[in-house]
């Protein structure tokens, strides 16, 4: 692993960061689970950064793959029919409840987000955007000049004039003990006060992430913006997470929506954000056998994000992973 670590120096970015203190190469996957390059399986709650949402090697998509590879022609243009894109595209309209959906497709959220703002600042003919703060929506130029997340934005250059609200802050001396009501209340407040004192009155759009992902997964009130997909697994893992983290003094919160869910890290003696244990949670939850990710405004967020093909035992055991791991951080950082 040495060796691949030097290559990977020496070729790519120092700004591409990697987990661990021993970098994991990953050779293969099978449902919730991956493997090593030394054979070593980890239950995966992390998934590629919540790309691989189906986990891995599902054999409906490895089939499709396998039979377009089949047919010798991977890629073409959309500059031709193709007959299983329109098939897809059927049906995400009529999913979507819109009436006379069109679908476009994109690589990647970033993708996404760039075609949003591209199309809501050209049919408003205006480049002023609404963000909240904290959010994260890509490493391009337009998303990046976007995000309220500081630590990823690169560049104080921009197309847009940015306004940013609040809605995931409720940790802050301001918002601190308000109901779910009040919070609401005063986050409509500012975004009135916004409009009329900060814009030229001409807004594109408001941009904003459900659950704000490298954020933390800071979770708006259900009220702010719609509740979440997966409630059952992710629910029983939040609630029982809450329950067994309640005693311990590393940990500040618990939150989520459906499968993605965060554990905030504080020491225990300040109560502030600790990287530093965020980081021994990482490696402890490997030891055992889990992968997950961190994150946040202050790098102290553990992020979880599990496959939705999850069982319900990969559920308990992952949660007991998470338990054990943080029980022994605890009594470390409390000794």
């Amino acid at each position: 692993m040495g060796e691949l670590l030097d290559r990977h120096r020496n070729v790519i970015p120092g700004w591409v960061g990697l987990y661990y203190a021993e970098p994991l190469e990953l050779v293969s996957g099978k449902g919730s689970r991956v493997t090593d390059a030394s054979g070593r399986c980890y239950l995966d709650f992390f998934c590629g950064i919540l790309t691989n949402m189906l986990g891995y090697d599902l054999p409906e998509v490895r089939e499709a793959v396998e039979r377009q590879l089949a047919t010798g022609v991977v890629h073409t243009s959309t500059l031709y029919l193709i007959r299983n894109q329109i098939e897809l595209a059927e049906k995400i309209a009529g999913l979507s409840g819109i009436e006379d959906a069109k679908v476009f497709f994109t690589n990647s959220g970033t993708e996404a987000n760039e075609t949003a703002l591209l199309l809501a600042t050209a049919a408003r003919r205006s480049s002023q955007v609404l963000a909240l703060r904290n959010s994260y929506h890509g490493r391009s130029f337009g998303a990046a000049a976007i995000t309220g997340n500081g630590a990823w934005k690169s560049s104080q250059l921009t197309p847009f004039g940015v306004h940013y609200l609040h809605g995931t802050d409720r940790h802050l001396p301001a918002y601190a003990g308000l109901s779910d009501a009040a919070y609401i209340a005063a986050c409509t407040e500012d975004l009135r006060h916004v409009l009329v004192t900060a814009t030229a009155g001409d807004v594109a759009c408001l941009i904003a992430e459900p659950l704000q992902g490298v954020g933390g997964f800071a979770v708006p009130p259900d009220g702010l913006f719609a509740a979440y997909n997966a409630a059952t697994l992710g629910k029983l893992i939040i609630e029982e997470l809450r329950e067994a983290a309640a005693p311990l003094a590393v940990v500040g919160e618990v939150r989520g929506k459906g499968l993605m869910f965060a554990v905030d890290l504080v020491d225990p003696a300040t109560g502030d954000p600790s990287p530093a244990l965020a980081a021994r949670m990482m490696e402890e939850t490997r030891e055992r056998g889990l992968l997950i990710g961190k994150g946040g405004l202050y790098g102290h967020a553990l992020r979880m994000a599990p496959p939705l093909t999850l069982s319900e035992a990969e559920a308990r055991e992952g949660l007991g992973i998470l338990v054990d791991a943080l029980r022994a951080v605890d009594a470390a950082a409390t000794r």
